[in-house]
């Protein structure tokens, strides 16, 4: 894609992955055959991070530390040697969570969303099953879209046009020991026929598992609500679904494919205030197929960039 940037705001709760996922997007991007670099105004500062977040893989293999200060990152992804594809370039912003939610910070980063032209939002199914926490997201949420209306679409009422964002919406934490299980004993989950033959819940079946995660507990769940918030403010066929880990299953050994009756878990709890370990290799699902949707529903409407 030439032109402008693609501008994508990445939008979740406290807590919901957001920082993980973003230092992921890069080690996807590369595991099938993207070249990522630093771009534009923030190249210095986006190339920066990618070292960073390489070395503290290399260094403890822990969890991201929350983002404590907003910035802005912009990265160039070109196809590989022999790869079919268009280059693209990417800008995106990293909040600490609940940054935005603050009166003298909120209007600030409800612009800036304002002005992307697509949205990835992160919806964490173990705090959704926390009644406290998922009430607190879907407050949030229902609280950002009400801003976002006013800043993008001033006027606006009830039944009037959707808003004109592209929006992934991610299922995170796949590969939870709490959440996987259930999905795979209801069925969702199926394995690649090839490679480490990692499990996923296919793209096409995403619209139906989050119907299905609204449906599991009518009494405790929220996606149902997020879901209606959602649906309600941007076009039915502006709206993807997609289900992800940033980290992955854990494989025993190199050439070894994934096994359901393993220990799957790919990290540690290690207690009250100290960040959980990741035990084996990071191998993302799902991380970089949302941007890659994005940009090319984007690019087939101009208008979305304005």
């Amino acid at each position: 894609m030439n032109g402008s940037p693609v501008k994508i705001g990445l939008w979740g709760g406290s807590s919901s992955g957001k920082t993980t996922f973003l230092k992921s997007l890069a080690a996807a991007a590369r595991s099938v055959s993207w070249v990522v670099g630093g771009s534009g105004e923030h190249q210095a500062l986006s190339d920066e991070y990618l070292d960073e977040t390489n070395m503290a893989r290399q260094r403890d293999n822990a969890f991201s530390d929350a983002t404590e200060l907003e910035f802005v990152l912009q990265w160039r992804f070109a196809p590989g040697a022999g790869m079919q594809g268009t280059a693209f370039e990417l800008t995106v912003r990293d909040v600490k969570g609940g940054w935005h939610e603050t009166p003298t910070a909120q209007t600030d980063y409800v612009q800036y969303l304002a002005d992307c032209a697509g949205l990835i939002y992160l919806f964490d199914p173990i705090l959704d099953s926390d009644p406290e926490a998922g009430n607190h997201s879907t407050r949030n949420t229902d609280r950002m879209l009400r801003e976002l209306t006013r800043i993008a679409a001033p006027g606006r009422r009830a039944g009037a046009a959707p808003l004109r964002h592209h929006v992934a919406v991610c299922v995170t934490k796949f590969d939870h020991p709490h959440f996987f299980p259930q999905l795979r004993a209801a069925g969702w989950a199926t394995q690649d026929r090839d490679g480490q033959r990692q499990p996923r819940v296919k793209d096409r079946h995403a619209p139906a598992f989050f119907d299905w995660l609204c449906d599991r507990d009518v009494e405790q769940s929220y996606a149902r609500e997020v879901k209606e918030l959602i649906t309600t403010h941007f076009a039915a066929d502006r709206i993807s679904y997609f289900v992800t880990s940033a980290i992955g299953f854990r494989l025993h050994g190199p050439g070894v494919t994934f096994d359901p009756t393993s220990d799957y878990v790919n990290f540690n709890e290690q207690g009250r205030g100290k960040r959980a370990q990741i035990i084996g290799d990071r191998r993302p699902i799902n991380v970089i197929e949302p941007v890659l949707r994005l940009v090319e529903s984007i690019s087939r409407t101009p208008e979305a960039r304005a």
